[in-house]
């Protein structure tokens, strides 16, 4: 099977392409082309760049990872991100390839978040023929994402701010998993629209003292209320400096919705390891 797999030089995008390369042809599309490896063709792709999208014209399935930030030097995400995957959904279905849109639990009508924003008006505009949206709870590995930079605050920090006490509901997977996922979703062409994550429902501040356990670090855990961590956020987002967690990230887990994941994980055919597990191998 040839699949295609955009922003394949992200977290998600690199490690989908290390595990499906093992069993299928991969196309791996970036807005930077390089030499690859056994079984993994790089292509340039570039989700602003519509002369790019013929990149996946050849594939039997896409899985649509690439996101385009938003932020203060970037108002046109919003537009670019629905527009570029609307007419990447419409390109798969004339060509017959099978499309995976990777969404998040964060996605829905109340989210606060650009992402959790932009990624939901992409969900209500796709088709479903040839579709299939994977809603993924918080994806836990050691090679990026929001867990590793949650994990760095967590290994050298004294005192850790967790918002409103850290009581939000949170469910996660790990990367190994979701990429048995996607793979069982390429190959069976599974079509509709999936929660992916833990079926129990953890707190925020159990993830924390989980990674400080397996850390084997004692933190000092502090309740601080949204509203100050938004505005501390706010005010050192102006300086030119690099921050583990952002506004974004903050908006997002102000909003986080728990949701009913065992029947979508038995059609899918996958027990998903625990939160401790993925922790403790990650």
């Amino acid at each position: 099977m040839r699949i295609a797999i955009t922003g394949s030089a992200g977290f998600i995008g690199a490690e989908l392409v290390n595990y499906l390369s093992a069993r299928h042809d991969i196309l791996a599309l970036q807005r930077k082309a390089d030499s690859g490896k056994a079984n993994v063709q790089i292509r340039q792709f570039d989700l602003t760049n519509d002369s790019t999208f013929n990149a996946v014209s050849d594939c039997d399935v896409l899985v649509h990872c690439a996101f385009i930030k938003s932020d203060k030097k970037n108002k046109l995400a919003f537009k670019q991100n629905v527009e570029a995957t609307v007419k990447l959904a419409q390109l798969c279905k004339e060509k017959g390839v099978h499309f995976i849109f990777l969404s998040t639990m964060s996605a829905h009508s109340e989210a606060l978040s650009n992402y959790g924003k932009h990624k939901f008006e992409i969900e209500n505009l796709l088709t479903r023929e040839n579709v299939c949206v994977l809603k993924l709870g918080l994806v836990i590995g050691s090679t990026g994402g929001l867990f590793h930079s949650i994990k760095g605050i967590v290994s050298k920090a004294a005192a850790i701010p967790l918002v409103d006490g850290g009581t939000q509901p949170i469910q996660v997977i790990h990367i190994s998993d979701l990429c048995k996922i996607v793979e069982t979703v390429a190959q069976q062409r599974i079509t509709g629209t999936y929660n992916v994550g833990t079926p129990q429902v953890y707190r925020l501040k159990d993830l924390y003292a989980q990674i400080a356990l397996a850390e084997n670090k004692q933190p000092k855990f502090i309740s601080v209320p949204f509203w100050f961590m938004k505005l501390a956020l706010g005010t050192l987002e102006i300086l030119p400096i690099a921050l583990p967690v952002t506004t974004e990230n903050l908006l997002g887990l102000k909003q986080l919705k728990a949701f009913d994941t065992a029947s979508d994980m038995r059609k899918l055919g996958i027990d998903l390891i625990s939160m401790e597990k993925a922790i403790s191998i990650s």
